[in-house]
């Protein structure tokens, strides 16, 4: 109960935590960003994973599992938070070498998979989460073959290319296969 309820209402009243906004990403996935005060008491870092409840009717008794975009940096929110993953989708440099597994169309498989991917500076992929499975296990392996292989348009800050988290959502559907 302390560290369930107590604790977390503690330090959102300290951090006076406000929900700025909820953006949509890719479907089921969205980034929300949050402000507050003394939010650098929170000690967080970028990547750091949180379960944050939402004091709603609906979402009170849920506890939901996020990962920062950004450090928190004094009054300003810890920066976008989604689901696993950064707010931005990556953009591609090119077609995604899709590959739709044989097997999985003979079964009628289908659906969309959200990967959580870390691109460097030159904009290959570096490291690969799964996000939000397609529900079928060669989809989500098929999808996170093509992210491996595909390049992406590099993130800039300040005009300059950056390692970055960003979203890539890759839909399976029988009728493109």
């Amino acid at each position: 109960l302390l560290f369930r309820f107590i604790v977390p209402i503690v330090r959102s009243l300290r951090s006076r935590l406000v929900v700025e906004g909820v953006d949509p990403v890719a479907r089921g996935v969205v980034s929300i960003r949050l402000s507050g005060r003394q939010l650098r008491r929170l000690k967080a870092r970028f990547g750091q994973f949180f379960i944050w409840r939402f004091w709603t009717p609906k979402l009170w008794w849920q506890a939901h599992p996020f990962s920062l975009s950004a450090a928190p940096t004094g009054n300003e929110g810890p920066g976008p938070l989604a689901p696993s993953g950064e707010n931005r989708v990556l953009a591609s440099a090119g077609e995604l070498a899709l590959r739709y597994p044989p097997a999985s169309v003979r079964s009628r498989e289908q659906g969309t998979v959200v990967l959580r991917v870390l691109v460097d500076a030159r904009g290959s992929a570096q490291r690969i989460e799964l996000v939000r499975s397609s529900g079928h296990v060669r989809l989500d392996e098929a999808a996170r073959d093509a992210v491996g292989r595909a390049r992406f348009q590099p993130v800039l800050r300040n005009g300059e290319a950056i390692p970055a988290w960003g979203l890539v959502p890759v839909a399976f559907r029988l009728d493109r296969a």
